[in-house]
């Protein structure tokens, strides 16, 4: 890649992966030029009735598991300027990582209520965090699947090759304020 963010189109859906541009120890910082080109590329082609998948390493402030400020483990640094963009985009679905955080707790999933982007937690095939601030040996992760009015977000332990039942999910679309 020639840099730390880029982005994909495949089978009509876009993909779009952030990167932090300074090595800090636990946040993600995101330049000026990267937020705008972020803003440029999730207006290509945008319709409420389609989802983009944006990833990144960090979760934002106050959203999924492990990403209370109390906690400690949220990490981008731009937190309010990214949900400002992603106010636009109700129709984004935001895969974080970083904090391993088991799919079992009950905030793996931050519901955009069409008002901002869905996001998920996406655990880790490493190791894995619990809400009791444990340890916990694991492999954990998401299967998407996409329909032409939702988006399934099944999650799955790797290691005992079974579905996890605390986190299934449907996205419907058009993605629209339920407000």
């Amino acid at each position: 890649m020639s840099g730390p963010y880029h982005d994909h189109w495949i089978n009509g859906y876009h993909f779009i992966l952030l990167g932090t541009e300074q090595g800090l120890p636990k946040f993600c910082d995101l330049s000026s030029e990267q937020l705008d080109w972020l803003e440029h590329k999730l207006g290509e082609q945008a319709s409420p009735e389609q989802p983009i998948f944006l990833f990144l390493h960090q979760p934002l402030k106050d959203t999924v598991a492990g990403s209370l400020e109390s906690q400690d483990w949220y990490g981008v640094t731009q937190d309010k300027e990214l949900k400002e963009i992603l106010s636009r985009y109700p129709q984004t679905l935001l895969f974080t990582g970083h904090t391993h955080w088991e799919l079992e707790v009950n905030n793996t999933m931050f519901p955009g209520h069409g008002e901002i982007a869905t996001m998920f937690n996406a655990a880790s095939v490493a190791y894995l965090w619990t809400n009791e601030d444990k340890h916990k040996t694991g492999s954990q992760g998401f299967y998407v699947e996409v329909y032409s009015d939702k988006v399934l977000v099944r999650g799955r332990d790797f290691k005992t090759g079974s579905w996890i039942e605390a986190a299934q999910y449907e996205v419907a679309y058009p993605a629209v304020s339920v407000y």
